[in-house]
């Protein structure tokens, strides 16, 4: 992946847009009804706090390359653009070597990106920074927490 300079021009596009500007209304319906059953918010909060997004941060780092400006420079610099136009704290971006390709966003306090190998092939620059993008915005839309309740309650 080259210069991220097309792709920048694109992403600014949104900087500074509210969270509920993009954000779908079935899913802000589903997240206030997740929040009023009791006790749920604070359980899942537990688990993230004690085990859940440390397990996920130590499975990617023995299994999967971190991203950072040194390994993967393109990736790096594509979720910079994606973070600062959607004004969203930076998280851990992993690409693991899976030949599927797939993305997912778990974690709540500390969020983890994870990207496959057969994704970074398979998309070009600017399909890679809406990629990103989609992601992060989860962060942007506090979705966190529901896609944590998802993947607590998946068979």
């Amino acid at each position: 992946m080259g210069s991220a300079a097309p792709a920048t021009q694109a992403a600014r596009l949104y900087a500074g847009m509210p969270a509920g500007a993009f954000a779908h209304p079935a899913d802000r319906r589903r997240l206030r009804l997740l929040k009023k059953l009791p006790g749920l918010e604070w359980l899942t909060s537990q688990l993230v706090k004690h085990s859940y997004e440390k397990m996920v941060r130590i499975t990617q780092t023995a299994n999967a390359i971190k991203v950072t400006h040194r390994a993967f420079p393109g990736l790096d610099s594509l979720l910079e653009v994606a973070c600062d136009s959607l004004d969203v704290p930076r998280p851990e971006l992993f690409v693991n070597n899976d030949p599927n390709p797939a993305m997912r966003m778990t974690g709540s306090r500390n969020p983890v990106l994870v990207l496959s190998r057969a994704l970074t092939e398979l998309l070009d620059e600017e399909q890679m920074l809406f990629a990103l993008a989609h992601e992060v915005s989860h962060i942007h839309c506090e979705h966190m927490w529901y896609l944590m309740v998802c993947d607590f309650t998946r068979d």
